[in-house]
């Protein structure tokens, strides 16, 4: 949990974020958590114009600290100056989309498929959440199928995250629902889906719940 003020006044704006964060991990399907203290959230923007920035939710995108991230930005914008604050906004995540430094293709393919990863584990735990089984038992074809397509029904009415696009999405399913559900098929049993009639269901829904909003 991340807790971060900001106090404004005609003269000045000051900010201040807690240093306490969260690592999660998955292990057998299982969700861990653990916490930490020392994080820096708080970053200088510009090295010459009082521009900040606060991070939370994660200290890192696609593994890579926001810091090295911040700084390789503030590095190239040198002494640039912007006649907006939002502009700033918008040239640093022009920055993150385009840097292939940063985030060369490969750096990019393994992100997605540890998203994708864990995307089909939430899709399964939600599957039997819907279905209130006991641990162990393995649900019904058709009971599985219908709590899968239910979900994916709802998910298909959720927005997908800023700064994705539901293009965005639709480009994603295109591209990977046929390999994702190969992989689903390929490894059942790890990503404990009993059958593989609904493989093409639960990459949907795996998809969507990486990229859409599910706060809704």
């Amino acid at each position: 949990m991340t807790a971060e003020v900001a106090i404004m006044n005609k003269y000045a704006l000051v900010f201040a974020a807690d240093s306490a964060t969260t690592v999660t991990s998955w292990a057998k399907g299982s969700k861990e958590t653990r916490f930490f203290k020392g994080a820096n959230k708080l970053f200088q923007l510009s090295t010459v114009h009082p521009v900040g920035l606060m991070i939370n939710g994660s200290a890192s995108l696609q593994r890579l600290p926001w810091e090295i991230i911040v700084k390789e930005f503030r590095a190239q914008l040198a002494s640039d100056s912007c006649d907006r604050l939002a502009t700033y906004s918008q040239r640093f995540f022009n920055f993150v989309r385009g840097h292939t430094g940063l985030f060369p293709d490969a750096h990019r393919k393994q992100a997605w498929e540890r998203s994708i990863t864990r995307g089909i584990l939430v899709a399964s735990r939600l599957v039997k959440d819907a279905l209130d089984l006991a641990a162990g038992v393995k649900p019904a074809l058709d009971a599985y199928t219908a709590a899968a397509q239910d979900l994916l029904e709802e998910a298909r009415t959720f927005s997908p995250t800023a700064p994705v696009s539901e293009k965005d999405v639709e480009a994603a399913l295109a591209r990977k629902l046929d390999d994702t559900a190969a992989e689903i098929e390929h490894d059942l049993d790890f990503y404990e889906v009993p059958y593989v009639e609904v493989s093409r269901t639960m990459a949907e829904l795996a998809i969507r719940t990486v990229m859409t909003d599910h706060t809704q």
